[in-house]
């Protein structure tokens, strides 16, 4: 709904010197947005879960639906001074509430998931996202409309399959809950998507039309297939730290690229710094979801409270640009320059790969219930049949200790680290280090 490729913005008329239709429809369904996901958070507070209540799923499709199917004929079929600003607004604001229902709902859903299921289907989710916006390109005007205001109500259906999914092994016991630096994460996640919206508007600028931004998303899908089939072939343990890993690098190389290289291949840099930004969308989702439920907060409302200032920073980022009028060539590049600054003073001094780390490690306090975690894991190798190096492998995982850390200790190779950790939770037949935790936790008790 935010692109001008699919849907037809009003031209720009600033030739003549009128308004800026174009970017205040896009700044306006920004805006919107996060209002909607401010709505649907704070009825979170008092009506959770979501999913529960009835009729939830076909409120949140209609509201989708209906709202973009109006903004896309207003905006589509009238010219600029033609638009009628109330019914835009109204039908902006059914978008924004059904989006937001709809992305909390499979919030939701994600957080009572495997880490490791939820972040590989992120993955692939944003790869069939992209090759399905090439698509909808080759679909006549006319049915643009229909087609897209069909996706959100279709995406609900599929979310009422998806629930039949196994879900998270829940501890019988109550253990001490992680301790999260939310304002530290929130602070980088606002800045970060500063710099990506203030980049995304100057790459905009710098090079307007479709052809840069078109070849820019294709690099960006080849990217993330490629990631893809790097996490369907690793299958790591630790899934959220290694979903960091690229956020940082791609949002600041891509950034510098873009000041660096020709103009003919200004998209290689954008397609980078396109890919890094969804790493970073689906990175926060993730965690965001498995906190919550960590915290036994709603998780519509943690969630939420990260989409928004997610949103809010690339609203930031975005309006800069739009207030600062007409800008050289060299004001770009500098501003691409300095966005790519900020993206890596955080990555080094706000929010690092420890600071996640520290989040997903559980405390070894949280397993000293009535046994010691050695005799818990014992139990636990014994019903699961689990070998000798195997057991010992266990003891180092409930103590939270890395792949690469457990490889050194017990003197074996990374390799053959990753094969025992991939044996016993297929052995055990749980997906992610959450799941073994709540298996260890819960060893020797009472049924």
């Amino acid at each position: 709904m935010c692109t001008r490729i699919v849907i037809p913005l009003p031209a720009h008329p600033a030739q003549a010197g009128g308004f800026d239709y174009a970017s205040f429809f896009n700044a306006a369904m920004l805006a919107g947005t996060v209002l909607g996901y401010l709505g649907v958070a704070l009825l979170s507070k008092r009506f959770a879960p979501i999913s529960s209540k009835r009729g939830i799923h076909a409120l949140a499709a209609i509201l989708a639906g209906c709202g973009s199917l109006g903004m896309s004929l207003l905006i589509g079929t009238a010219s600029p001074e033609g638009v009628l600003l109330p019914g835009y607004l109204l039908c902006l604001a059914l978008f924004s509430l059904g989006n937001a229902l709809v992305l909390m709902l499979w919030g939701e859903l994600w957080s009572t998931l495997a880490t490791g299921t939820v972040g590989r289907h992120l993955y692939s989710s944003y790869l069939f996202a992209i090759m399905l916006f090439f698509v909808i390109r080759t679909i006549p005007e006319p049915v643009i409309d229909i087609v897209t205001a069909c996706l959100l109500p279709i995406s609900v259906v599929i979310l009422r399959f998806a629930e039949e999914l196994p879900r998270r092994v829940k501890p019988k016991s109550e253990a001490p809950e992680p301790r999260v630096p939310w304002l530290r994460a929130l602070v980088a996640i606002g800045l970060l998507n500063l710099a990506w919206g203030l980049c995304q508007k100057l790459v905009g600028l710098s090079a307007p039309g479709a052809d840069t931004t078109l070849n820019a998303l294709l690099l960006a899908g080849f990217l993330l297939a490629l990631l893809v089939l790097f996490l369907l072939a690793l299958k790591p343990a630790d899934e959220p730290l290694v979903m960091l890993k690229p956020v940082m690098p791609a949002l600041a190389c891509g950034m510098i690229f873009i000041v660096i290289a020709p103009d003919a291949w200004l998209f290689v840099g954008d397609g980078i710094a396109i890919t890094g930004g969804y790493c970073l969308d689906m990175l926060i989702m993730l965690v965001a979801c498995d906190m919550a439920h960590k915290q036994r907060i709603p998780v519509a409302w943690g969630f939420g409270l990260a989409i928004i200032v997610a949103r809010v920073g690339s609203f930031i980022g975005s309006s800069i640009v739009l207030f600062q009028g007409p800008l050289s060539k060299a004001d770009i590049q500098a501003g691409i320059l300095l966005a790519a600054v900020l993206v890596i003073l955080v990555g080094f001094v706000v929010f690092t790969e420890s600071d996640l780390q520290k989040i997903y490690q559980v405390a070894p306090a949280a397993l000293l219930l009535d046994t010691s975690i050695e005799q818990r894991c014992k139990l636990v190798s014994q019903k699961y049949n689990l070998s000798a190096r195997e057991e010992e492998v266990l003891v180092l995982l409930a103590h939270g200790r890395s792949g690469p850390y457990i490889g050194n200790e017990l003197c074996i190779a990374p390799g053959t680290a990753k094969r025992h950790i991939s044996n016993i939770y297929r052995k055990i037949g749980v997906a992610d280090r959450q799941g073994l935790h709540d298996i260890v936790a819960t060893a020797g008790s009472n049924e």
